[in-house]
């Protein structure tokens, strides 16, 4: 009882701890300052309506049709260099909000522990902290995506191993959020793919594993089929080349793993969740008790990262 109600304590402040970093994440983002492809879009949002301007986009650039409409709507054409100043904010609350949404989904009982040691390691992990979360463009494209893929992730499994009783809210909900993910990057659709076709090979089959696998080829499809696609990659030297991708893919997905290994928030982390799972008699998630499934699940999603973005433009 002791032992539970420490790691509850323990929880809570990192948690705590999390959200006091981000408020000085937030401070700093007071000091953000457009540049590049955010002057760039607001630049196209002043040349007509905001829907006529998304659809373009999706025509002549990219099969994004969520996140098309975020950048058209630029921060700076409606609100100026003070609204955009105010974005990294609220996408950092964002984030807080649905890494704590993805724990609940989950089922996790120490949230706190959970929520608040992921925040760590995300912030302390990030490559680049200034297009992370303080580049608009590149913050609102990418980031939600991967949040938004996450949760209806986890609302899947719990509609796939039967842990929520609102069975038929729970799909719904998890297959909307993936289409919202999908809409945000070419990333996601891929991502989506990759974990269809991994859950297929698992289970063998299942009338939820053969639906989802077509539902994310669909998204697929529709986000790759857009004709703004091949304009863009026409703008590119040296893409869609295999051993080229490929190559440096492996070279960044290395580069990328050892800077999270060395990153001293991930083994702090890691030794709470070991006190953690000492206290507790708890199965482990059936989709996480083979250990080289799981390295399947952890590389492959960081290795498509990179290969993406690479082989349709030939830099990353």
């Amino acid at each position: 009882m002791g032992s539970n109600h420490s790691q509850v304590n323990l929880g809570r402040q990192l948690f705590f701890f999390a959200l006091v970093l981000i408020l000085f994440y937030c401070v700093a983002g007071l000091f953000a300052f457009p540049v590049a492809d955010d002057l760039f879009f607001a630049l196209i949002r002043a040349k007509g309506t905001w829907l006529e301007m998304s659809i373009n986009e999706w025509s002549r650039w990219s099969g994004r049709y969520i996140s098309n409409f975020i950048v058209i709507g630029s921060p700076l054409f409606l609100g100026g260099i003070a609204l955009y100043k105010l974005m990294p904010m609220l996408l950092l609350f964002f984030m807080v909000f649905t890494v704590r949404s993805i724990f609940v989904a989950f089922k996790v009982q120490n949230v706190g522990l959970f929520a608040g040691g992921f925040i760590l390691v995300f912030l302390g992990g990030m490559p680049d902290i200034t297009e992370g979360f303080f580049w608009f463009t590149g913050a609102w494209i990418y980031m939600p995506g991967v949040f938004f893929f996450t949760v209806a992730t986890a609302l899947f499994l719990q509609y796939k191993y039967q842990i929520n009783n609102r069975k038929g809210i729970v799909w719904f909900t998890a297959m909307a959020l993936y289409i919202v993910a999908g809409g945000f990057n070419e990333i996601m659709p891929i991502w989506g793919l990759f974990f269809a076709l991994f859950l297929f090979w698992k289970e063998k089959g299942g009338k939820a594993s053969w639906f989802l696998l077509l539902f994310q080829l669909l998204i697929l499809i529709i986000v790759f089929s857009a004709p703004g696609n091949r304009f863009r990659q026409d703008q590119f030297q040296e893409n869609q080349l295999f051993f080229h991708s490929f190559g440096w893919s492996i070279l960044y997905t290395f580069r990328f793993l050892l800077e999270w290994m060395l990153n001293p928030a991930l083994w702090m982390w890691c030794f709470c969740l070991i006190q953690y799972s000492v206290s507790r008699e708890k199965q482990p998630h059936p989709l996480f008790t083979n250990f080289w499934q799981m390295l399947i699940l952890m590389i492959m999603p960081l290795f498509l990262a990179v290969f993406t973005p690479i082989w349709s433009t030939g830099i990353l």
